[in-house]
């Protein structure tokens, strides 16, 4: 399970935190945007209940990764960026390869997470899942309201799937993960909303 926007201890995410954790308490949690260093990070795994943490400390105020684990799960962190977690999980007799993502924010450098994804991809032959927030889409058809984008922009993405040799697992419910105003003039053709969150395998 992944999620999204801890932000500060005090903001309203934790409660919702909270209330999801009393529904679902996942053998592994990815918090991204977490904009915490780990002293925080580490009390909310307490509150949690999780046995194991990583972390990836943010930069300045933005971005930040969290790993929750529990200890029926062993996980070992092959590499770690501000952008991505590659992990070996081992659950039962089951191991799998697991990367978690946060795509950039920035369009113009997050070409650079695929291109480190597909170095790592080109190597795999075993399981291996991508899940997270690629902050990306494959086609304009991932998206509502807004300009829309050229078909260009959105190669460096699918090549980096193709190369890593990886097909979109199905999901349910609302497939628009993100929401908001692309420019400060606030009108209805302004709100844009996408599917940027995203389970491959």
């Amino acid at each position: 399970m992944d999620t999204q926007g801890l932000g500060r201890p005090q903001d309203l995410t934790i409660p919702r935190l909270m209330e999801m954790r009393k529904k679902h308490f996942p053998e592994i949690l990815f918090l991204m945007e977490t904009m915490n260093v780990r002293d925080v990070i580490v009390d909310i795994q307490e509150w949690l209940g999780y046995d194991k943490v990583y972390t990836v400390d943010p930069v300045g105020k933005c971005g930040g990764l969290a790993l929750f684990w529990k200890k029926s799960v062993s996980v070992e962190v092959l590499y770690a960026d501000k952008n991505i977690l590659d992990l070996q999980v081992e659950y039962g007799v089951s191991r799998l390869l697991v990367s978690c993502i946060y795509g950039n924010p920035s369009s113009d450098l997050r070409h650079l997470v695929w291109e480190r994804l597909s170095r790592i991809g080109s190597q795999r032959k075993e399981g291996w899942c991508l899940v997270g927030d690629f902050n990306e889409i494959l086609h304009n058809g991932e998206k509502l309201g807004g300009p829309r984008r050229s078909e260009a922009s959105f190669v460096d993405f699918s090549v980096m799937l193709k190369t890593c040799d990886m097909i979109e697992l199905p999901s349910s419910g609302n497939g628009f993960t993100w929401g908001g105003r692309r420019r400060s003039i606030e009108v209805p053709s302004d709100l844009t909303k996408e599917c940027c969150i995203n389970r491959w395998c």
